[in-house]
């Protein structure tokens, strides 16, 4: 027999979901599709509403449709950009690295931080994957994870003025040219759909779509071996390699990755708590600090890497922002900013930081 609670409060924290993403589309707000719900439910929890927790195989979800709709955009023009990437990517990875432990052994020295807790709040990584490296070297996680969501508070705050800079920088395509570049037929007819009882009829056979079968088995496949946000990457690298190898791969239901967007802003807001706000408060010297510096660094950095490259300066700070693999990846690819690109500036800065900082702290302290 079904509870009647689990099923209302999943379905509160639906419709705060959709409905955050409709309120900040209405209001022409970037991103308004990951922002909108991450707010949405912020305020729930805030409120403390009744909200679930959600379950692990939900982001599972997620990650799969995205790395779908990543994976359909790659082109061979992409693959030409992994030689010219190999070098903002090294240095990302490099200054990922320096900024850790020149601000880390700053936060040491003028806080009552242990090192590995300095060191792991000061990583320009996001919070699931740095909390993880703070479990398994007994660093403060509550305070290591209250930093990390601070920083990510304070980028997707400032994404309206990023979403500035990438209307007045406008070179890039859009994911949706990509997407026609596979299968203008599925584009067109996506677009001239009439509604009627078609458009149902055409919605649930797109859904059952061979591609998205491909992507969940990359995705599987991925994350088995252990890869950083295996399902992601792994749908998205094995959608690619069948869309290059000239196997046409029709297009699901546009609704999927809104709803895959949706699913990524409600996991974001699930973890900024009230007791998360309370405890960013209650540091708020130093999460402000920190958070002024990794930013002002982070800026830099993009600037001198679009200078080099000659990047869209847009792409160059979402490719070295500080916040998670996931979200900066879903963001990037809702605001249209070259995901391909971010995705493999974060992955590089992601493996390095994982490989790397445990052994380094535990040498140290």
């Amino acid at each position: 027999m079904i509870e009647i609670a689990p099923v209302l409060t999943a379905c509160l924290m639906l419709a705060l979901g959709v409905g955050g993403a409709l309120v900040f589309s209405v209001l022409k707000m970037p991103a308004p599709y990951i922002i909108g719900p991450m707010v949405a439910l912020s305020l729930g929890n805030i409120l403390e509403l009744p909200l679930p927790m959600l379950p692990g195989w939900f982001e599972s979800i997620a990650q799969i449709i995205l790395g779908f709709y990543l994976g359909i955009g790659i082109t061979r023009k992409n693959l030409k950009q992994l030689k010219s990437a190999s070098f903002p990517a090294a240095v990302i990875a490099v200054w990922s690295l320096f900024i850790t432990f020149a601000l880390g052994f700053f936060l040491y020295r003028t806080t009552q931080f242990s090192l590995a807790t300095a060191v792991l709040s000061s990583s320009p990584g996001g919070a699931p994957e740095v909390s993880i490296v703070a479990v398994a070297i007994n660093a403060d996680v509550a305070t290591v994870t209250i930093m990390q969501m601070a920083r990510l508070l304070a980028i997707l705050m400032l994404a309206p003025l990023l979403s500035y800079v990438m209307r007045s920088h406008r070179k890039s395509v859009s994911p949706a040219c990509f997407y026609d570049h596979f299968n203008p037929e599925a584009a067109e007819e996506t677009s001239s759909t009439p509604f009627s009882g078609n458009r149902v009829r055409t919605f649930f056979r797109r859904l059952l779509n061979p591609g998205l079968a491909i992507a969940a088995a990359g995705g599987l496949a991925f994350h088995h071996i252990g890869i950083p946000a295996g399902y992601l990457i792994g749908a998205m690298v094995a959608v690619g390699a069948v869309s290059l190898y000239g196997l046409k791969i029709n297009l699901p239901p546009e609704q999927l990755r809104s709803g895959s967007y949706i699913g990524i802003g409600l996991l974001i807001g699930q973890f900024f708590t009230r007791e998360a706000f309370i405890g960013i408060i209650e540091i708020y010297p130093v999460v402000l600090l920190l958070t002024a510096l990794m930013l002002l660094s982070c800026a830099a950095l993009g600037l001198v890497i679009s200078k080099i490259t000659g990047w869209q300066l847009s792409v160059c700070l979402l490719a070295t922002a500080p916040g998670g693999l996931i979200t900066m990846i879903a963001l990037a690819a809702e605001m249209d900013a070259d995901p391909f690109v971010v995705s493999l500036m974060h992955l590089s800065r992601l493996i390095t930081v994982k490989l790397t900082l445990p052994l380094v702290i535990l040498i140290i302290s």
